[in-house]
């Protein structure tokens, strides 16, 4: 109802005129005003609201001027309404004109007895309201995402027996081999939300509050199951503070966190660890609270605290999620181990080892439920004596036993800890109850923390160089309590401490890191470019077992340059990192080792790199000694092979792997052909260890250890270029990428079947090929450490958009693994993975909106063992909104 203020804009314009600015009503009651008349609707409004009477003869008499006192009279009707309906009923413009209206008729206002003192009140109320509304801003994004996922191949062994599920998730990984990030076959749905709350209080503070909603749904026709998660945050920035500005503070959700210079020390998590096209997160973002920003213009800082769960690997192939994201098993999801649990001490019952004993008397009245001092372990609880009398403690049921209470007199709760007599038993009863006693462990989980420091220092009157220092922390803490009301606050576990296993971890990383541009000299003639040093090194101390082992410390550094020739960029760096260099919280599984990976004792999860099988080997000892490994599931297998160059893990924060050493070459070269411009890519690898780290010495012992280094090369071509078509222009990506893993140690040993269950010589084989040898015949050899493994790739895509808002993209990837790896010279590895992908994406008009709709199909084909062979759908819809 804002035309209330409007109409008193000007005392000097007749009603008529005023009136051409209202809106319509149902009818108007003067004879004088027509239904044609142009003002007809504005005055029916007015009447409506009550502002117009008109004159005793039922007459309007629009067209004479108002006096004085009729405009007072329209104005104190204005008044009253607006005191009747709030100063929400006008806006802030009006109301200031009404002011002064007010103002220059105040004499006939009075002489009404309008009262209008609260008015100013109103206005700085509707004054403050409006400078909050501006200052409050809302921006986020809004994701959908609906995946069907279908498999038309169920992978097998050579004698159609069980897949090892280790094996099965890299087969059904995504196109970037991470097995971290595999999904099983169903629906999914998901939707991942970021909301962003921003209240400028003034031009110096605002405050925000960032949320983050994400949903998954997974599950077939029959069995939905759902997980929310929302993660409220709090960011406070300061624009300036004396010598310090950009300040902010954040308590929440850290996705902001600074690397070091190259990701040595410390390489923050980002979007792209947080698992591709909708998958599974591989390294979550850390939460906690941080606060950063820069200091005279020349040093920014940061610091965070964060309390970290412990991520393992589930490979529990009976036990649910512990996470209870899904109510199935999820082999080789990370996992976070419940931070409470129940735990036994030692033998059941007490800690002497006898079953706990609980005695209740009936004081004062009679008993109907007691309640057990400790937790007991359900199927254990029984009554062992009433007023002195003994129980059998034969059967542990309730029907159970020669005993003065009844059978099936009384029952056990076990959520509530409680015992209950059906018959309540009579004042002055004793009664005593057995059972196996559990101690109720409130944090058995050690907690983790993780301290982060970044400092980076930009030298005054040398531009572009700097100077950086970071360091990074994780470490277990004991901070454990019982449900015997003991705390206990120590700097190390005691008898009553559960723990959880695993040990203490501790790591220590200390990082210092520059960059300087050699403004002495300058390429292609541009006196603005000049060359960029830039180096990081990096210290670790770390123990995974703080209390029992001692800490290992070692030391990581990278050297490289920067260059700029015109269009043309290139970098070139060295690299040699420790073998015992680490930074973040180790490798640990929920469960155990999985069998065909149990050799592998690394703190960090390698690159896959195909899966070689040792068939060819079996036959060979088959044909010699006489017996059929060949064809037994459990001792001929394929199993995946590992390029541990490539480090990465639910906590491993170092963008480079251990014990490697070696040139990365980088450039980009924007070309153009006619009138086709091009941007080319290419990049060259060569890594080799520092120490010596056979396969033969991680799988079979150390009596197998190799004295020859792994090395890699790797070279990775790709460009870039549009092409016209249909008087529009397609976008095309080419790349192919060729991997070398070799190390060439032909040292050969007597070969006796691997079985993977045992972690060991399969026995029946080695009692065959013993009984073999006594006969003087000469052993099957193999060769553990020889590898000669090469990884290929071609990719190729391409993006048409058929409309202005409609695109067209379509992509394809095949992948070969080819050559040996850990038992013949001859070939053992020979498999294809293709991906083919399609997208239609209609961006929707004038809104920042899209829906895609994308197909994927992946084929996994196996040479060697063609039973392996796998074939998968993936249909997904997605649906983006940002504001």
């Amino acid at each position: 109802m804002k035309r209330l203020a409007t109409l008193v804009l000007a005392a000097g314009f007749s009603v008529s005129s005023l009136l051409a600015l209202g809106q319509s009503a149902s009818a108007t009651p003067f004879s004088d005003v027509p239904a044609n008349h142009w003002a007809y609707q504005a005055i029916q409004s007015l009447a409506a609201d009550g502002l117009v009477e008109g004159y005793p003869d039922g007459k309007f008499k629009g067209d004479r001027p108002l006096t004085r006192y009729e405009m007072a009279v329209l104005v104190a009707r204005v008044i009253a309404k607006l005191q009747a309906n709030g100063a929400g009923y006008a806006s802030k413009a009006d109301l200031d004109k009404l002011q002064k209206l007010i103002d220059a008729l105040k004499d006939e206002l009075d002489s009404l007895g309008v009262r209008v003192t609260n008015l100013e009140d109103a206005l700085d109320a509707l004054d403050k309201r409006t400078k909050f509304a501006q200052s409050i801003q809302l921006h986020g994004t809004i994701g959908d995402n609906n995946s069907n996922r279908q498999r038309y191949v169920i992978p097998q062994t050579i004698t159609h027996a069980g897949i090892d599920p280790f094996v099965a998730v890299f087969l059904t990984s995504p196109s970037n081999n991470s097995a971290l990030e595999q999904t099983g076959p169903g629906n999914l749905i998901r939707f991942e939300d970021r909301l962003n709350f921003i209240y400028t209080i003034n031009e110096n503070l605002t405050v925000s509050l960032p949320i983050h909603i994400m949903n998954f749904q997974f599950g077939g026709e029959f069995t939905p199951n759902a997980k929310y998660s929302i993660q409220p945050d709090v960011v406070v920035k300061i624009a300036k503070a004396g010598a310090f500005t950009n300040i902010y503070l954040r308590d929440g959700q850290l996705d902001d966190l600074k690397s070091s210079r190259v990701g040595l020390t410390y390489r923050a998590p980002d979007a792209t660890q947080q698992g591709p096209g909708y998958e599974n997160p591989v390294q979550p973002y850390e939460k906690g609270f941080e606060i950063g920003g820069v200091l005279s213009g020349l040093t920014e800082f940061q610091f965070s605290w964060t309390r970290m769960d412990q991520s393992l690997i589930n490979t529990q192939t009976n036990v649910a999620d512990p996470n209870g994201e899904f109510a199935q098993n999820n082999y080789f999801f990370t996992v976070t181990r419940p931070q409470t649990s129940y735990f036994q001490p030692g033998a059941p019952g007490s800690p002497t080892g006898a079953l706990r004993i609980d005695t209740f008397t009936a004081n004062g009245g009679n008993i109907s439920s007691v309640y057990l001092s400790r937790k007991a372990q359900i199927g254990t609880v029984y009554i062992s004596a009433v007023n002195g009398t003994p129980c059998s403690s034969a059967a542990l049921t309730p029907a159970g036993g020669a005993c003065p209470i009844a059978a099936n007199a009384w029952y056990y709760i076990d959520q509530t800890n409680q015992v209950v007599f059906t018959t309540p038993l009579p004042a002055g009863t004793v009664v005593q109850i057995a059972y196996v006693g559990l101690t109720y462990n409130n944090n058995d989980q050690y907690q983790r923390y993780h301290a982060n420091a970044r400092i980076n220092q930009k030298i005054k009157g040398l531009p572009g160089a700097e100077v950086g220092v970071s360091v990074s922390r994780i470490f277990d803490f004991a901070d454990l309590s019982n449900s015997q009301g003991f705390n206990f606050y120590q700097s190390a576990p005691n008898g009553n401490a559960a723990g959880n296993g695993l040990g203490v971890v501790s790591d220590t990383v200390f990082g210092l890191d520059a960059q300087l541009p050699l403004w002495f000299i300058t390429l292609g003639g541009d006196k603005t470019q000049h060359p960029v040093l830039f180096a990081e090194g990096a210290y670790s101390k770390y123990t995974p077992d703080f209390y029992n082992t001692p800490a290992v410390t070692d030391s990581a550094g990278v050297v490289g340059l920067r260059l700029k020739l015109y269009q043309a960029t290139a970098t070139l760096q060295y690299q040699a990192v420790g073998p015992n260099f680490l930074d973040g919280g180790p490798l640990r599984y929920f469960g155990n080792s999985p069998s065909t990976f149990q050799f592998w004792r690394g703190n960090f999860f390698p690159q896959f790199f195909g899966f070689a099988n040792n068939l060819a080997i079996n036959t060979t000892f088959d044909r010699a000694v006489g017996t059929t490994t060949r064809t037994n599931a459990g001792l001929t297998y394929i199993y995946p092979v590992f390029n541990p160059f490539v480090a990465s893990g639910p906590q491993y924060f170092s963008a480079f792997a251990p014990n490697s050493q070696g040139f990365t070459l980088n450039a980009t070269v924007p070309l153009k052909v006619g009138d086709l411009p091009f941007s080319v890519n290419v990049l060259g690898q060569h890594l080799s260890e520092l120490t010596p780290n056979g396969f033969g010495q991680l799988a079979y012992g150390p009596g197998f250890a190799s004295g020859q280094k792994l090395t890699l090369d790797k070279f990775n071509g790709g460009v870039t270029f549009g092409v016209p078509v249909f008087g529009t222009k397609a976008s095309v990506n080419l790349s192919a990428e060729t991997e070398l893993l070799s190390r060439n140690d032909k040292t050969a040993y007597a070969y006796v079947p691997f079985n993977p269950n045992a972690g060991g010589p399969d026995a029946a084989a080695g009692a065959a090929a013993t009984t073999y040898y006594a006969s003087g015949a000469t052993p099957v050899l193999f060769y553990p450490n020889y590898i000669n493994e090469r990884h290929t790739t071609y990719n190729a895509g391409a993006s048409l958009p058929l409309t202005k808002d409609l695109v067209l993209a379509g992509a394809y990837s095949t992948q070969t693994y080819h050559g040996s790896y850990g038992t013949t010279f001859g070939q053992n590895i020979a498999q294809r993975k293709d991906q083919y992908q399609a997208t239609l994406t209609y961006n929707i008009p004038k809104t920042t909106s899209s829906v895609s709709a994308l197909f994927r199909n992946q084929k996994y084909t196996d040479n060697v063992l063609p039973t392996y062979n796998f074939n998968q759908n993936r249909e997904d819809l997605n649906f983006t909104i940002r504001f």
